[in-house]
């Protein structure tokens, strides 16, 4: 049998250093687009979870206002405050706790949801600093663990306009901030044109019955302390914050919003109701940076573009940064004011 001509013989054809740069180029691609895919689904996965954990607060948190009737949680109250009322907290097993520890709520929320801790500082990376919450002990305690469930929280609660601001005013007496503020109320004349009518408190939501627009006014979002500056979330670890500061306080502007990539505000006027059907989506990009004006704790973007948030009645859902930007979000007296909504102030 005759060996086969060398012009029938396979070839074997190496490949060009073009077409290997092409496949390699194709293999990073899909790499990428996996890997957009995989931090996608793992910050939605975050956001449920933390939608999920809002729901528990919520509910300690009404089981509050039953307790109490009808009165919601106050955002924060002085150690002076703490005293007049003659109130204390306990530990979860024994021991009262320093007063330090309860000016902000999570202590105080606690005994509402079961001691569920993971509420609190469930967001850290190392969930074995769970394990060192105390459950016992003395109003010596004013640090490690314990402070940094009071100081730090997963969520920051709407401290100044629900529930209130309880502390030593300029006089040094206590009282609640913002009870003698003035602001200017939508009315109508006699003759049928519009005015507004002078007003002296009514800016901060005591009881669960003097709430107006619940599924629009925000109790609880993630949030962290800042110094002055403009920030660009980066998903990774900040320690929380135990209040959450609208983008007004009073006639302060404390926030902003900026777009990354460039000096522009997003302005603080125009867009409709993010509620309303048919809405602008304000600031849901993560290219939508925060501008701190005064050293405060501010919205933070923690799982994702938006911020997870608790609203009034109960509803949960993530929200834009620039739609934050709506004081209708933080005080019920800015559905009522005279200025457009986005530019509600009083004073101080």
């Amino acid at each position: 049998m005759s060996a086969p001509s060398p012009h029938h013989a396979s070839k074997s054809r190496a490949f060009t250093i073009v077409e290997l740069l092409v496949v390699i180029a194709v293999i990073a691609l899909l790499l990428a687009l996996l890997l957009a895919s995989l931090q996608a689904a793992g910050r939605a996965s975050r956001q449920t979870v933390e939608l999920n954990t809002l729901r528990q607060i919520h509910m300690g948190w009404v089981a509050y206002s039953s307790n109490n009737n009808d009165f919601v949680m106050p955002g924060y109250l002085g150690d002076n405050i703490q005293e007049q009322w003659r109130v204390r907290y306990k530990f979860e097993s024994q021991g009262r706790l320093n007063r330090e520890m309860t000016r902000t709520y999570p202590w105080r929320l606690l005994p509402f949801i079961d001691w569920n801790y993971e509420s609190m500082l469930g967001y850290r990376d190392d969930r074995e600093q769970l394990d060192d919450i105390p459950k016992s002990g003395d109003d010596t305690i004013v640090s490690g663990p314990t402070k940094e469930l009071a100081d730090q929280p997963w969520f920051g609660y709407n401290a100044y306009y629900v529930g209130g601001w309880w502390d030593l005013d300029d006089t040094g007496q206590g009282g609640l901030r913002f009870s003698n503020s003035t602001w200017f109320q939508s009315s109508t004349n006699e003759d049928g044109t519009e005015g507004s009518v002078e007003v002296t408190g009514k800016l901060v939501v005591r009881s669960v019955g003097r709430a107006i627009a619940g599924d629009q006014l925000l109790i609880f979002g993630t949030s962290t302390a800042r110094q002055p500056g403009v920030y660009t979330e980066s998903r990774e670890f900040e320690p929380g914050s135990a209040w959450i500061c609208p983008p007004r306080l009073g006639s302060q502007q404390i926030w902003g919003t900026r777009i990354s990539g460039s000096g522009a505000r997003m302005p603080a006027s125009g867009g409709k109701s993010i509620f309303a059907p048919g809405s602008m989506m304000l600031g849901q990009s993560s290219g939508v940076r925060i501008e701190v004006f005064t050293a405060e704790s501010v919205p933070y973007r923690r799982g994702g573009p938006l911020m997870s948030s608790l609203f009034f009645d109960g509803n949960t859902q993530g929200v834009g940064v620039g739609e934050l930007l709506d004081m209708r979000l933080w005080t019920n007296a800015a559905n009522l004011g005279r200025q457009i909504p986005r530019e509600f102030s009083h004073g101080d």
